[in-house]
């Protein structure tokens, strides 16, 4: 079967892209203006540093599935601004890797609770990035730069991070094994309880 604009699981992934968008730009619009001096300014940029994680990681998603999209930034000028036009494919990866930079440079490297997360969890989704960005638009070939930059990154994730593989490939997917060693940033799932 093949998947056009009109099929409903390819409506059901933009909308869910610009769900984590719209409670990103949200989360970071509360925190900055009704955070007030009893919260922290480190606990602030966690959050804030999360969110953008979030928000670029839902870009680069909606970037690689249909190119040219609109960047938002502010949920409020949707209410008052109708002329939001698509921004080009370069400046959609610009603005991920930024936001995902931001999240490395702000995040401690060590979580705040397990699997929340941390300077290492950014920086390996910035090595991911750029080994994506590194073949885009490019002509079949890939751009040096970015390949150094995946490098780098995953460099330092491997060399600082504390993280290894596990000794069986298998046992990554099993529930027992969730947060193991090799877990950089995964989805946290909650059934029921505390």
């Amino acid at each position: 079967m093949r998947s056009t604009a009109t099929t409903g699981e390819v409506g059901s992934s933009w909308r869910s892209f610009y769900n984590i968008v719209g409670q990103s730009n949200l989360l970071i619009s509360n925190i900055e203006k009704y955070a007030g001096p009893a919260v922290p300014e480190n606990i602030k940029q966690y959050a804030i540093a999360e969110a953008r994680f979030m928000r670029g990681l839902a870009y680069s998603y909606l970037v690689q599935n249909w190119g040219p999209v609109p960047i938002i930034v502010d949920n409020n000028t949707l209410l008052q601004d109708t002329t939001l036009t698509r921004n080009t494919v370069e400046s959609v990866w610009e603005f991920v890797l930024r936001d995902i930079r931001f999240a490395a440079e702000t995040l401690p490297a060590t979580p705040a609770q397990v699997g929340r997360l941390n300077k290492w969890s950014a920086e390996g989704m910035l090595a991911k990035m750029y080994l994506t960005r590194a073949g885009v638009g490019s002509g079949g070939t890939r751009r040096q730069t970015d390949l150094d930059s995946a490098k780098y990154f995953a460099k330092r994730v491997i060399d600082n991070s504390g993280k290894a593989l596990m000794q069986n490939y298998e046992d990554l997917f099993m529930t027992k094994n969730n947060n193991n060693i090799e877990t950089l940033f995964a989805l946290q799932w909650k059934y029921d309880g505390p």
